[in-house]
């Protein structure tokens, strides 16, 4: 009988063993997943400040200019419609009078294609 008494002892230390190894996975596990999950939040938390910034940058290098730009080019537009609005009609004639005069149109020194197919 002590057989069996020495073969319990070994199977209970057998179960003890890779009841132990397996918890040792178990940790090992959560800690790769622990890991990986802080990796994943810095790289979303890289990602987020590359968005802040390129956000930023647009906004400075972009937006800015681009309103700077179009306020300029609405007042000019502006200035532009109130000075038109005062030019007097005499002074305006003037300048269409000055200006030179067309030569004959392109049309009239192209043959049409009816002359040209005609003289086959």
């Amino acid at each position: 009988m002590g057989n069996n008494s020495t073969t319990a002892k070994t199977g209970k230390h057998l179960e003890r063993e890779r009841d132990a190894l397996n918890r040792v996975n178990e940790l090992r596990q959560e800690e790769q997943q622990r890991i990986e999950s802080k990796e994943k939040k810095h790289q979303t938390f890289l990602r987020k400040q590359i968005i802040d910034d390129l956000h930023d940058d647009l906004i400075q290098n972009v937006v800015e200019p681009l309103k700077i730009w179009t306020d300029a080019l609405v007042s000019q537009n502006d200035f532009c419609t109130k000075s038109h609005i005062e030019v007097d009609d005499d002074e305006f004639d003037e300048v269409w009078d000055d200006a030179p005069k067309k030569s004959k149109s392109n049309r009239s020194r192209r043959r049409s294609s009816a002359h040209t197919t005609h003289h086959r």
